[in-house]
């Protein structure tokens, strides 16, 4: 039986206008150890999130690569102003970096916890 989800790390994406947007503070997550991961997006914490469609991708590196790949390992959630989404990732790549993809609205705020289980 495994064990409870554990909170890997949380990054915040701040006044995002455009496509392929970094957070404050851009976050390397390391896979190694989950089995499986869940990423949760939270757009009810920041009241400047004013986006109607905005998507978060994760970005992965292929095992023995030195540069990150240009297309999602996964495109995981697409939200609007005022909800909170979770999606699971399995089989995790071994290490991601997520990205904000600002659709439609004037600009994204948005807060993202990944949780890990291995």
């Amino acid at each position: 039986m495994k064990g409870h989800f554990q909170l890997i790390g949380t990054v915040h994406f701040v006044n995002v206008t455009g496509l392929n947007a970094a957070p404050s503070t851009d976050t390397i997550f390391d896979c190694g150890r989950w089995d499986e991961i869940i990423i949760q997006v939270d757009a009810l914490e920041d009241t400047n999130h004013l986006a109607t469609d905005c998507d978060i991708n994760v970005i992965s590196k292929p095992p023995g690569a030195t540069n990150w790949d240009t297309t999602p390992y996964a495109e995981i959630l697409t939200i609007a102003d005022n909800e909170v989404r979770s999606e699971a990732v399995v089989p995790p790549p071994p290490e991601f970096k997520l990205r904000c993809d600002m659709n439609t609205g004037t600009r994204a705020d948005i807060y993202v916890r990944v949780f890990g289980r291995g």
